[in-house]
């Protein structure tokens, strides 16, 4: 996937790395195959990581240096053997720093959590627990709270079977007042948590009613999940979605959320696309509602992530390919773009790269399409060091990572995928029926490893040549100069051509990390500052020239975002140090 530049990097610990601008390098040591990975980001320190499985029933943990080309660390790599192997859908840091991944081991798809404990940022142990249950695969993950007798108890969150909402300790300690939900029809399938609120944010959907529905609400942050709230979105007849493809994305706005459901248009043909509805999540407000249509085909959304400005949707389309002369039958993985101020401003490409009909199956025990839904790329991660995003996977014995920063500047690689857009009128109601607290997981206790291996890379062996992969880093060294000098220009004064004055540019000066000031904005000016995982910890309304107290009491490196009535943005990065 090409835009202003996309790395993929096609890291294979036992079998390879790569990158790509569709940049290819690979990086080869030993002989294991790669199942799975995903690709996280330390919000605190910056750092970046890759979880992934191989074929040998190992996981392992990398540090991947990321300026200004990405590769892993040799001396901060290591592996642990694992009794099953495992296929990791996703993962997150959790508060004290510890990485957290999720997803199913063979062969009969038993959900999987696996913590690993990080110890000044290398991986040191890891603690796991598995269902007793076949087809309980996690899909979706965050942390979370439990408040309880005015104390606040750290705690996960995950979304199992495609239906079932769990929240358990952060140590995986199953006895320690966990607490299971599910809907008495339809799914859960995404779940987020909300640390202005203190709720967990969870959404699904029912399809095959009349008419199919959204659902879209919270659960309280006490023990007992204590109130919640539900409101289902019906959308109109001659339209309906397939049930368990959907994700929600946490917005900087108070309450409100992105919802990305696959979506059918059934009249006069059996168009696919994608539904994007801004929501509020407590109030039930619809926002808006915009269907984009692709064509004759099938849709699913694999997972959803957020820059400042843009909405990414990681999703699969298959049908038949009408790029070129012939149409041909294609399984691709595709990046939709979407502003999330502006409805009209949208772009999805697909990944010319891969065509999944092609794919090598490593899991003989599921079906196909079943197995294209977890491989090759199936998550996408805000990346804050650059404010790209990275999908990551592994297919044919190899994983990935793709970036991208906006696809709206790839000219030579990805194929744009010609869509159209229409609002869809949802019909909004609350939804009353009493939530079934079922466990279906099982009360597994947690295993520890405690034993590892170092991991070794080599960069000799690389695919095509180790002159390709030289080609590649220049570009993205050239790439980060571009934007830095882009950056810079940007903040130089500007002409305004209704005057001919020379205007300075607003700007945001940060005096003593404990204060900042907004300069040359127009009228008010309405800031928020939220850390890298896009949690919103302060906002108001300022004036130019105004002491404004940041008012964090916690190292990191967070965000101050200012717009002003002439929606003019401008956000600067701070690091914290306490």
């Amino acid at each position: 996937m090409k835009r202003k530049i996309t790395l993929a990097v096609l890291l294979c610990l036992f079998s390879g790395i790569a990158f790509s601008q569709n940049t290819h390098m690979e990086y080869y040591s030993n002989d294991f195959d790669f199942l799975s990975s995903t690709f996280l980001v330390n919000s605190n320190s910056y750092v970046n990581y890759m979880v992934g499985t191989n074929n040998e029933k190992q996981l392992f943990v990398t540090e991947l240096n990321f300026s200004p080309y990405l590769e892993p660390v040799s001396s901060n790599s290591v592996s642990f053997q694992m009794p099953d192997t495992v296929f990791i859908k996703g993962g997150f840091f959790d508060l004290d720093d510890n990485i957290v991944v999720y997803g199913y081991i063979n062969p009969n798809k038993n959900g999987i959590i696996v913590k690993i404990n990080m110890d000044n940022g290398s991986a040191v142990s890891i603690k796991y627990i598995t269902s007793f249950n076949a087809n309980t695969e996690v899909i979706d993950g965050c942390w979370s709270e439990r408040h309880a007798g005015g104390q606040i108890f750290k705690t996960y969150d995950f979304v199992y079977a495609n239906s079932t909402f769990m929240r358990i300790s952060n140590e995986l300690d199953l006895s320690y007042y966990p607490a299971f939900r599910r809907f008495p029809t339809g799914n859960i399938r995404s779940v987020s948590w909300d640390n202005i609120n203190k709720k967990h944010v969870v959404s699904g959907n029912v399809s095959g009613s009349t008419p199919d529905k959204i659902r879209i609400g919270y659960f309280d942050k006490s023990t007992g999940l204590m109130p919640l709230k539900f409101y289902e979105l019906s959308i109109p007849t001659g339209y309906t979605f397939s049930i368990g493809s959907q994700r929600h994305v946490l917005s900087d706005q108070d309450s409100i959320v992105f919802l990305c459901q696959d979506f059918y248009f059934l009249q006069p043909y059996d168009y696919a696309g994608l539904l994007v509805s801004k929501v509020n999540y407590i109030s039930g407000q619809v926002y808006y509602s915009i269907a984009y249509r692709f064509g004759v085909a099938k849709t699913w959304v694999l997972d959803a992530t957020k820059t400042c400005d843009n909405l990414f949707v990681l999703g699969h389309h298959n049908g038949l390919d009408t790029i070129g002369a012939s149409t041909q039958p294609f399984e691709r993985r595709f990046v939709a773009q979407f502003n999330m101020y502006d409805t009209s401003d949208y772009i999805v490409k697909f990944m010319s790269d891969y065509n999944l009909i092609n794919m090598q199956t490593p899991c003989p025990y599921y079906v196909a399409y079943d197995m294209r839904n977890t491989l090759y790329l199936n998550n996408i991660t805000y990346n804050p060091n650059f404010e790209s995003v990275c999908a990551s996977g592994a297919v044919n014995n190899k994983s990935y990572i793709i970036e991208t920063y906006d696809l709206n500047y790839d000219t030579d690689c990805d194929s744009i995928k010609n869509i159209f857009e229409q609002s869809i009128q949802l019909a909004q109601q609350s939804y009353n029926q009493q939530l079934v607290p079922q466990n279906t997981w099982g009360n597994t206790n947690p295993n520890i490893i405690s034993n590892y291996s170092t991991i070794s890379f080599s960069r000799d062996i690389i695919c095509p040549t180790s002159k390709a992969m030289l080609y590649f880093q220049e570009r993205r060294i050239s790439e980060l100069q571009r934007r830095n000098a882009e950056k810079t220009f940007q903040n130089r004064n500007v002409l305004n051509t209704n005057t001919d004055i020379l205007m300075p540019s607003a700007q945001i000066e940060i005096v003593n990390n404990d204060y900042f000031i907004c300069k040359n904005f127009t009228s008010n000016c309405y800031f928020k500052i939220y850390d890298l995982t896009g949690r919103v910890l302060n906002e108001g309304i300022t004036q130019n020239e105004q002491l404004n107290n940041i008012s964090i009491n916690k190292s990191g490196i967070y965000i101050i975002s200012v717009r002003d009535a002439q929606n003019q943005l401008v956000q600067e990065k701070i690091m914290i140090l306490k």
